[in-house]
């Protein structure tokens, strides 16, 4: 299906940002970003409508890992799982972390 008919804007506009010409607005880039199935705030950020998290390097798995964090429902079942796999995940890069010391 053609991008204007899924974001319902017409050629025009869409021309129009991609020659730069016009800026799309915060709601165009969301509406952009459910057409093309991205991330709302990693589109929103790269359109300048979002500031970055300056603590986080682009490429971190953070940066990779917080957008999904935001979309979940957290029930407390689900954030009880959550926090014991990276509480295992933490004792075992701990572990890892001491054996190479003794090497």
């Amino acid at each position: 299906m053609d991008l204007s008919r899924r974001m319902k804007v017409n050629h025009g506009t869409i021309s129009m940002w991609l020659s730069g010409q016009r800026n799309p607005s915060a709601k165009s880039v969301r509406k952009l970003a459910q057409a093309l199935g991205v991330d709302e705030d990693v589109a929103l950020i790269a359109a300048g409508h979002k500031s970055p998290d300056p603590y986080l390097e682009p490429d971190s798995p953070e940066t990779r890992l917080l957008p999904l964090i935001r979309k979940v429902e957290w029930t407390e079942d689900r954030l009880d799982a959550t926090e014991f796999y990276f509480r295992a995940y933490i004792a075992a890069d701990e572990r890892r972390r001491q054996r190479e010391q003794k090497e």
